[in-house]
């Protein structure tokens, strides 16, 4: 069954410890114990290090850490030639994007080492001589930098500095409260006192935005209940001990984003989402008044997951990133008036630019390009709102990030995600029904960004999706297409992107056909549609966009009828369940939930005669029923309790004898995979419990092993960092390059 992982998604605003790393260094130990080979061991060893080290190079962007790994390889491996290539060619890498002096020593390592590896040998001959050039690169590399990074302790992605540098607000996970931490002292302090997390009604702070003056904070308040969810507007004082004042949203807000205020305090600029984020509009909010003025500027949806709107200095004056080839190309950055609905384009550029900020007490707009490979930092001088002068590469290699912001005296404070998503198999016994040995973790070119794993018909592929762009939120988003082989794991997958389509994200790939074709979700601004793949060809289209206001949440494809069963929502929050054929035609309802309940999930029978339905009678109670495939009436086999109160991840056996769910134990922090008979029953059989969340539950077709999808943390789980010193760096940056000299404001 294909689905939105609500149950994962949910998890970082839940009260519970964030788990560490112990779980997955378990299953790649699992991994290599069950090899019987010595050397089998030491070379999935070495290539377990390796991935690990590219894991803390290219997804967390812990270049230190990346560094300290490769060397590991290199003093463990020496014999392992080819990746030992590899790991002394990254730390190349790796010192280059931190602008230190060691790269060319590392690739000159390579040259001297390594020539039998001819693939690395030419990469790293071609970085001496791009560092010999002069280039931007160049430039960085052959200095000593100015910039200081640290990593700031037990904070996440809602960390917000004050602009006076002082405290850092964010939000305490054990109670929900909305908190600030001195920046000195690491003293922490609630603002609020009736943050909860209960069964029957949750109150959370969420993302919260300071006053240009550092004396209040406004941040969305979400209250999560049985019937009805939504978001009110606070705003708390630092100064006395008065109570948070509320402002009065739409009663359908669930969830708001809030970017800033106006430069006199008297308003806050926040986007107003409705159906659990499928509609919004961008809008002022007047303190004084609780008056509603729309922006009249057009956004990109998504803009606020990825924090990409900044309010300035100046009245209805923003800088925002949108994409400026339509949804789903990279994005370019604007400054944009909300009043007349004009905008200018400051950065262009046919690779991705993500907005950072100006530095305070400069005219300097600082961004993100993956412009080079991978993420660096760039800054571009802005004159009366445009492009002043040629754009410098301040940093190289910051990772995927997610802004938090500036403080007046020029420190950066940013996240990198330390989740990960990726796809694991586990063997089965079918006639025990439960797991045997350890699971193991998918070999993949793109570990921490897999989901939506499907095996073929005939189980020699599997298909799953991946992310392959900078952009980190939101996390359980992927944008290409894999299919790797399972009977010859040394063959290159074969990777489908989406580009012609302008799709922000796609999920959940499910094979029809024969398993010549793969039928897959996909969003594009504010639509999502389905899409199918025929691998022969190979030949992309959509089949189906769903109308107006309706949103599809989980898909179940009949193969060998080459039919798909979608779920599909509409504005009011009624769900039903359709049947389209893989062409997209012929659509006919086969299921309305009743009034108020969801439909959590959907599941095919192997025979494709049988659908299985999840729908949530609650917030935490879930009914499972199964119906003709052709239609008629459910009949509900099992209720059970799901204590994230998200969603439920379905299977069938392949001998159609059983159903398989993975709900959150009660036990802190566990998911379990349950078994119910398909004439179901009273009780659930535990298949296994592991710690962290798993979900996209799918059985190969032998009925002898399993695949997931495991996560090593919370959905909001990351590294908080602040750079230091960015003014000192572009100063001696643009004198060595021959620039001028950032230009201090008065």
């Amino acid at each position: 069954m294909t689905h939105f992982p609500y149950d994962v998604i949910e998890i970082g605003r839940c009260k519970m410890k964030k788990t560490s790393y112990l779980w997955a260094i378990a299953l790649v130990l699992g991994i290599i114990l069950t090899s019987a080979d010595s050397a089998t061991q030491k070379s999935q060893s070495a290539e377990v290090l390796l991935g690990a080290a590219l894991h803390q190079e290219e997804v967390e962007g812990n270049l230190e850490a990346a560094i300290e790994t490769y060397k590991k390889l290199l003093a463990s491996y020496p014999d392992n030639r080819p990746l030992a290539a590899q790991a002394q060619f990254r730390i190349g890498m790796c010192y280059e994007r931190l602008g230190r002096r060691e790269a060319r020593k590392a690739y000159e390592e390579v040259l001297a080492k390594y020539t039998d590896q001819p693939e690395f040998a030419v990469k790293a001959r071609e970085r001496l001589a791009a560092l010999q050039t002069g280039s931007p690169a160049a430039v960085l590399e052959g200095r000593d930098t100015n910039l200081i990074i640290r990593r700031i302790p037990k904070l996440d992605m809602y960390a917000k500095p004050s602009p006076d540098g002082k405290y850092l607000a964010c939000v305490d996970w054990e109670t929900g409260n909305l908190a600030i931490q001195d920046t000195v002292t690491g003293a922490t302090r609630l603002l609020t006192k009736d943050g909860s997390w209960m069964k029957e009604s949750s109150r959370y702070a969420g993302f919260c935005t300071w006053s240009q003056d550092s004396k209040r904070i406004a941040y969305s308040w979400d209250i999560d209940e049985p019937k009805r969810s939504h978001t009110e507007l606070r705003v708390v004082s630092l100064e006395g001990d008065s109570p948070p004042v509320t402002i009065a949203l739409p009663e359908s807000t669930y969830p708001a984003w809030i970017y800033g205020w106006s430069p006199d305090g008297s308003r806050i600029f926040i986007e107003l989402s409705g159906n659990r984020g499928r509609t919004s509009e961008m809008a002022w909010i007047d303190l004084r008044s609780n008056k509603i003025e729309k922006a009249n500027l057009e956004f990109s949806r998504g803009a606020a997951s990825w924090r990409q709107i900044q309010t300035t200095g100046e009245d209805d004056i923003i800088l925002y990133a949108r994409p400026a080839r339509g949804a789903g190309t990279p994005l370019d950055i604007y400054r944009g008036n909300l009043k007349t609905g004009e905008s200018s384009a400051i950065v262009e550029h046919p690779a991705e630019d993500l907005l950072v900020g100006v530095l305070p007490g400069t005219d300097w707009l600082l961004f993100a390009s993956d412009r080079r490979g991978r993420l660096d930092l760039w800054g571009v001088p802005l004159r009366q709102g445009k492009a002043g002068g040629p754009q410098v590469l301040v940093k190289q290699g910051i990772g995927r990030f997610f802004p938090l912001g500036f403080t007046n005296d020029g420190r950066y404070y940013y996240a990198t995600l330390s989740v990960t998503d990726d796809v694991f198999f586990a063997d089965f016994d079918p006639d025990t029904h439960h797991i045997i040995g350890e699971p193991r973790k998918l070999a993949s070119p793109s570990e921490g960004t897999n989901m939506g794993p499907s095996f073929s018909p005939d189980g020699k592929h599997l298909a799953y999706v991946t992310k392959r762009g900078p952009i980190p939120i939101p996390v359980h988003s992927a944008d290409s297409l894999v299919v790797q082989s399972l009977d010859n794991p040394d063959d290159d997958p074969v990777v489908f992107g989406f580009g012609e389509f302008h799709l922000g994200r796609v999920l959940g790939p499910q094979w029809v056909a024969g398993g010549k074709s793969i039928v897959l979700w996909g969003e594009m601004g504010d639509s999502v549609g389905l899409y199918r793949v025929d691998l022969a060809g190979p030949k992309k289209e959509k089949i189906y966009s769903s109308p107006a206001g309706h949103s599809i949440s989980g898909h179940e494809c009949a193969d060998k009828n080459s039919l798909v069963y979608l779920i599909d929502s509409d504005a009011e929050q009624a769900y039903s369940v359709l049947r389209i054929d893989s062409n997209g035609g012929n659509e006919r309802q086969l299921f309305r939930a009743p009034d108020g309940q969801l439909i959590n999930s959907i599941a095919l029978s192997p025979d494709e005669k049988t659908l299985a339905i999840i729908t949530g009678l609650d917030s935490v109670g879930r009914a499972l029923m199964v119906m003709p495939a052709e239609g008629g009436t459910p009949r509900r086999i099992h209720e059970f309790k799901q204590p994230s109160g998200g969603g439920v991840s379905l299977a069938w056996a392949p001998d159609g004898l059983s159903m398989f769910f993975i709900i959150k134990e009660e036990e802190e922090w566990t998911w379990g995979i349950h078994r119910i008979p398909a004439e179901g029953g009273d009780t659930s059989e535990t298949v296994i419990k592991l710690k962290g969340p798993i979900y996209g539950l799918r059985f190969h077709p032998n009925g002898r092993m399993l695949t997931y999808v495991g996560r090593n943390g919370a959905s909001s789980d990351c590294e908080v960092w602040v750079m230091e010193n960015l003014k000192d760096e572009l100063k001696k940056l643009t004198a060595e390059a021959g620039r001028r000299e950032p230009a201090p404001r008065p």
